[in-house]
């Protein structure tokens, strides 16, 4: 029982920090300037190194890694105006769910909206530092780090014309 505790402990104060590292992204993995070989450092190779996403199991959390496929261009709707391979997004879903008061995050700052599709579960976002938290209930699901409200001029427009 004493290590479960233990192992719990760790588990919301790793969440805790991930939370509270806000501007700096995950581990020093930060969307829109972190890259691929950034990644691959901390957290080893990518296994289908061409796709445009990469799913690391660390055991207490697993890691959802979202890449650029490349700068805005005439023939792409959307996306972000960065290099290919660069993090686009990072997304953590704990092992052991958490509390959302466990992470001691000032909820007042998000968005909370309930998903219609499945009542009692709900998405907190701040914009200014591009992070979404998705939770069950009272329970967390997820955190995502995406890009910060910075750094939507790299947005993308529909370049698309209709000729």
């Amino acid at each position: 029982m004493r290590i479960i505790k233990v192992s719990l402990l760790c588990l919301f104060q790793m969440l805790n920090m991930a939370v509270h590292s806000e501007a700096k992204g995950w581990r020093g993995i930060t969307p829109l300037a972190s890259t691929r070989k950034d990644v691959e450092r901390l957290l080893g190779p990518s296994k289908e190194p061409d796709n445009y996403a990469e799913l690391y199991n660390l055991g207490s959390e697993a890691v959802f890694i979202e890449y650029s496929s490349g700068p805005c261009n005439k023939n792409r709707d959307g996306g972000w105006n960065v290099p290919a391979n660069t993090v686009i997004a990072i997304t953590i879903s704990p092992a052991v769910k958490a509390r959302l008061h466990d992470l001691e995050v000032d909820l007042s700052k998000y968005t909370k909206t309930e998903d219609p599709e499945l009542p009692g579960n709900f998405f907190y976002y701040y914009d200014i530092d591009g992070i979404s938290i998705s939770s069950s209930g009272d329970q967390v699901e997820s955190i995502k780090y995406g890009p910060a409200a910075k750094d939507k001029h790299l947005l993308c427009r529909n370049l698309k014309t209709t000729h």
